[in-house]
């Protein structure tokens, strides 16, 4: 049944004379104002009169696409010629709200918040809907990073959990620079608790935020639990209800969370920089979890990152996986204790399955450097610039790669694409 319709019968249902049942309807909405503030309509809906979003309001990045506040202690038949004016300073309660926001707009939004991450300027940002999750990368040059996020709703606040956090150039643990990334999207709003970034009072914010906007009082929040949380077609979708439980875990969110639980103490000490500490604890969760691939994978990161670490890193991974399958991580490893094709081999299986353009490039980038014949190194360099065509270090490595093979009218073509970035 139409929401129009719906409250159109509890309109007659609950004896409002002719002259009101039809503001009932139609909600009773208040003229746009002057100004870019939020459209509110009164509604009647299950005996009880409630406040509405009239349509979709902008907060940052943020798209508010239902909010409902109902208003209780309110004897029918009642005057609703006021409109909205006449129950704005009423507090109500929370009753559903629902918020969007564009991938683009997200990553728009946060760029700015990430300068000087990779040193000076701002990164190169990208931030994707995966299922049950989001993808968040970073580029700058020749350095990279990218990882996923599980995202597990609770009773008004949302984790966010990073995880398989891989990458080329670094100079600190990728999962640290994951969290890193994240606490400085998240700002203000979120703080870093068990390697995982929470977004604490998430809803109480946006209603303090929208409602005193369209001068109305903000309503009482008590017992709004997210009940969904949807990544899709580019878009982020979160809703939240009254009374209701919240969705059922995903297996992302907690394979994540089992993460968080075993190593978010590591986790946190190397955000902070305490490597060898963030090393002891690592160990200690491994103890507890055997093999754990995630943890394995952050723990030998480190001892990359550290340096002179090699081959204790790489007897940390092969136990939970083959070097091979390890990603870059392998690939890095590998080329680290000087086996050339197994560290082409894994380069080359990370860049076929990382979804991130420009990562995926430079791992082929870095492939080709290893590669031992021109032909293998030209192939390798070709499908990087597949992945990612403007990245001029690759342009650059092709254009050499085809003078060595007198490959001329190739070579020339790299250079007129050159010319035409620079200009």
């Amino acid at each position: 049944m139409a929401a129009g319709q719906r409250r159109g019968r509890s309109a007659r249902a609950l004896g409002l004379p002719p002259s009101l049942r039809a503001l009932a309807p139609g909600g009773g909405a208040a003229p746009r104002p002057p100004d870019d503030r939020p459209v509110l309509r009164l509604a009647v809906s299950k005996g009880a009169l409630a406040i509405e979003l009239g349509e979709p309001f902008a907060l940052g990045p943020l798209r508010v696409t239902e909010l409902v506040v109902r208003l209780a202690g309110i004897r029918f038949p009642v005057d609703l010629s006021g409109g909205v004016a006449r129950f704005r300073h009423r507090r109500g309660q929370l009753a559903r709200i629902a918020v969007e926001a564009q991938g683009s707009d997200l990553a728009g939004w946060a760029a700015p918040r990430l300068r000087g991450f990779f040193g000076e300027g701002t990164p190169q940002l990208l931030i994707a809907p995966i299922e049950d999750g989001a993808l968040v990368a970073l580029r700058s040059g020749e350095t990279a990073l990218a990882f996923e996020v599980a995202v597990a709703p609770g009773e008004r606040a949302l984790r966010l959990l990073p995880e398989r956090a891989r990458g080329i150039g670094l100079e600190a643990p990728p999962h640290a620079l994951a969290l890193r990334a994240l606490s400085l999207i998240a700002g203000a709003h979120g703080r870093v608790v068990e390697g995982a970034v929470v977004l604490d009072a998430a809803v109480e914010r946006i209603v303090r935020l929208l409602l005193p906007a369209a001068g109305a009082r903000a309503p009482a929040v008590g017992g709004v639990q997210w009940t969904a949380v949807a990544a899709e077609a580019g878009r982020f979708r979160a809703e939240g209800a009254l009374g209701e439980m919240p969705p059922a875990l995903s297996d992302r969110a907690l394979r994540a969370l089992e993460a968080a639980e075993l190593a978010g103490a590591a986790d946190e000490l190397a955000l902070a920089g305490g490597l060898d500490q963030a090393r002891y604890h690592y160990l200690s969760a491994l103890e507890r979890a055997p093999r754990h691939p995630e943890i394995s994978s952050r723990l030998a990161w480190l001892d990359l990152v550290i340096g002179d670490r090699a081959e204790g890193a790489l007897s940390t991974v092969v136990e939970a996986m083959p070097a091979v399958d390890a990603g870059l991580l392998g690939g890095a490893l590998l080329e680290a204790v000087g086996d050339r094709d197994g560290a082409f081999s894994a380069l080359a299986r990370a860049a076929h399955a990382e979804p991130y353009g420009p990562l995926a490039a430079l791992a082929w980038l870095r492939a080709a450097r290893l590669a031992d014949t021109f032909d293998v190194r030209l192939d390798a360099l070709n499908l990087g610039v597949a992945r990612a065509p403007g990245l001029e270090s690759l342009r650059w490595a092709r254009l050499e790669a085809r003078l060595d093979v007198a490959d001329v009218r190739g070579a020339l073509a790299d250079a007129e694409h050159l010319e035409a970035s620079a200009r």
